[in-house]
């Protein structure tokens, strides 16, 4: 099946896209081009750029048999003025009316339309219109336009992700790990499904036709602030904590407040077939945070996808020297004459680079498996624990590189409150300039058109 993500950048759309891709389809991506430049591909596609201003490009529709349209912002709710945000949304009621538009020429239309958002986006999407009845007339028009051409619409709404990318709920666990409770002891329900379930649950609705509607797409056992406190506490195996202050939290505004609590059970899409393979939360941060990890683990993973075939990736990624050139000039990182100038077990890597201040780091290849991953443990340098793993896996007619960080900071719990966020901080510019060498190296070929 040929199938058109709109948007699908964040981390929803990377692992969507690679399960879709992995099942044998094919994917299109329209996108405008500035976002597309600020990203990354996570699997084989073909990308238009699209204007919201004017009709989006034919050749991205034809024959597509399936559309899934990701709101604006998936990872928490957009941070802007009420005027930016009406512009924002004006701006995407103009596009979906030119998408509409568009597909109404073709001889065959697509035979279901699914939209992902937060729950409660429409709500905050009403509050920055100063003429509401001329927004929800727009809406109105564009609903009835886009029931005109699908056989089916698909509205799935959702709350907290639980993953290790990107979202509110990463921006919560350094937190839970220092001991500090920020769901509040409020007996409100938590909005919450494991990112696999999300996952599945997104290839569900595209693929069972007995779906039509709006759903919320959240697991089925759904707890109160206190109990998931309580619940990730234990695992996270803290033995004290305290619950910060609503009025000193700046990590759950109003907003944030709407998606992740609901003051009444929603009903779960299971009763329609689905089912959930992480049914408990307790499960579902098991998964996410196993017993065999140090409780203050940090986690970090990234993904990218390069048009080249595995054993080219791997054989470039096996050279220590080229190992280097994927960190920003400003760490000054140079490897040592006497490491080992090739990947293989229990080669060691002796780096120098400035962080702050001048530093030594001694690294180890503990597993080799070519062409399909190595990882590297830390010997000595500036964590306490430091675990990287390179994964390598051919996608479509490309490879998918993945990178899978464990660590921990020092300090214990006082580390996690000072340092955590800095670090995660400088690994996200490490690997965004990372990502942008990468695609250097591997450019991409004829596949970003318009």
């Amino acid at each position: 099946m040929k199938i058109l993500l709109i948007g699908g950048f964040e981390f929803i759309g990377k692992e969507l896209g690679k399960a879709l891709v992995r099942s044998g389809h094919t994917l299109n991506i329209l996108i405008e081009k500035q976002a597309f430049l600020k990203n990354y591909l996570s699997y084989p596609a073909s990308v238009y750029f699209w204007n919201k201003e004017e009709l989006p490009p034919r050749e991205a529709l034809e024959n597509v048999e399936a559309i899934v349209h990701f709101t604006e912002n998936l990872k928490t709710p957009i941070k802007n003025s009420k005027e930016m945000k009406q512009k924002i949304e004006e701006l995407n009621v103009i596009g979906m009316e030119n998408l509409v538009n568009q597909l109404k020429k073709l001889s065959i239309f697509p035979q279901v339309w699914i939209s992902i958002s937060m729950i409660g986006h429409e709500e905050n999407v009403k509050k920055t219109f100063s003429q509401m009845h001329v927004f929800l007339k727009l809406i109105q028009n564009l609903e009835e336009k886009i029931s005109s051409v699908f056989i089916r619409k698909v509205n799935l709404k959702l709350g907290m992700i639980l993953n290790h990318q990107e979202g509110i709920f990463v921006k919560l666990i350094p937190w839970f790990q220092a001991g500090i409770r920020v769901l509040g002891h409020h007996q409100w329900r938590v909005n919450w499904i494991h990112i696999e379930d999300l996952v599945r649950l997104i290839q569900f609705a595209i693929f069972e036709k007995k779906l039509n509607g709006t759903y919320y797409a959240v697991a089925q056992e759904q707890v109160t602030g206190y109990e998931f406190n309580k619940i990730f506490s234990k695992i996270l195996r803290n033995q004290w904590n305290f619950s910060l202050p609503s009025r000193w939290n700046r990590l759950i505004d109003r907003e944030t407040n709407q998606f992740l609590f609901s003051d009444q059970k929603m009903e779960s899409i299971q009763s329609l077939g689905f089912s959930f393979r992480y049914d408990t939360l307790k499960k579902a941060l098991i998964s996410l945070f196993p017993a065999q990890d140090h409780h203050h683990t940090q986690f970090y993973y990234t993904q990218q996808w390069v048009p080249r075939l595995i054993n080219e990736v791997f054989q470039f990624f096996s050279l220590t020297k080229n190992l280097a050139l994927f960190y920003p000039p400003s760490l000054k990182l140079r490897l040592s004459p006497h490491s080992a100038s090739k990947v293989h077990q229990g080669a060691i890597l002796d780096y120098r680079f400035f962080y702050y201040f001048p530093m030594r780091w001694v690294n180890r290849i503990d597993h080799y498996n070519p062409p399909t991953s190595y990882s590297i443990s830390q010997i000595k340098g500036p964590y306490l624990e430091w675990h990287y793993c390179h994964q390598f896996e051919q996608l479509g007619d490309g490879t998918l590189i993945i990178d899978e960080i464990k660590y921990r900071v020092p300090l214990g719990k006082l580390g996690i409150f000072l340092l955590a966020n800095r670090v995660r901080h400088d690994l996200d510019q490490t690997f965004e300039y990372r990502c942008k060498k990468i695609k250097e190296i591997f450019p991409s070929t004829s596949q970003e058109k318009g």
